[in-house]
């Protein structure tokens, strides 16, 4: 029984609250009440993320054992699964397949159709899903706050149950 999540990381493991409060922190030389709360990407646009929504992510992947393929636009290049890993102290195993050309939700299915053996998914991303798609059961959608911790126990929930298409 092997598990997987597909990761966004924008508006996901940050939202825009997070954002002003980062932003803020940088032009104050970190020494603000922001300071230790956010980790920057800086081959990634300077993009601030979350150290509490970093820390969600990591609870799901404690409590289910899952594996990360990333789906966001933060794994454009090779190597960026490894350095998102590294920044981020959590092991993305691989890219998901919508830099190959399939989009988000496609490349999901497909990698969970070429991968027969992981019986468990969510889909953890922002962007609506259309109600056509297989994966509609499988979704977890932050809207504005980010991963909460309401999303983070659906997550956890959806993992301990295996994935169908019907």
């Amino acid at each position: 029984m092997k598990k997987v999540l597909f990761l966004d990381i924008d508006d996901v493991l940050n939202d825009s609250s997070d954002f002003k409060c980062a932003y803020s922190e940088m032009k104050k030389g970190g020494s603000g009440e922001c300071s230790g709360k956010f980790i920057i990407g800086k081959n990634f646009g300077n993009t601030p993320v979350s150290v509490e929504k970093i820390n969600r992510l990591k609870s799901i992947v404690k409590e289910t054992n899952c594996d990360i393929v990333g789906i966001s636009s933060w794994f454009t290049f090779d190597k960026d699964h490894e350095e998102v890993s590294a920044l981020f102290g959590i092991c993305v195993m691989e890219i998901g397949y919508q830099k190959t050309g399939w989009g988000r939700y496609s490349g999901c299915l497909a990698w969970l159709n070429d991968h027969p053996d992981y019986t468990h998914a969510v889909v953890l991303d922002d962007i609506p899903m259309s109600e056509e798609f297989e994966l509609k059961g499988i979704h977890v959608q932050p809207v504005g706050d980010g991963l909460t911790e309401e999303l983070a126990n659906d997550c956890i929930n959806i993992l301990n149950n295996p994935w169908k298409t019907s």
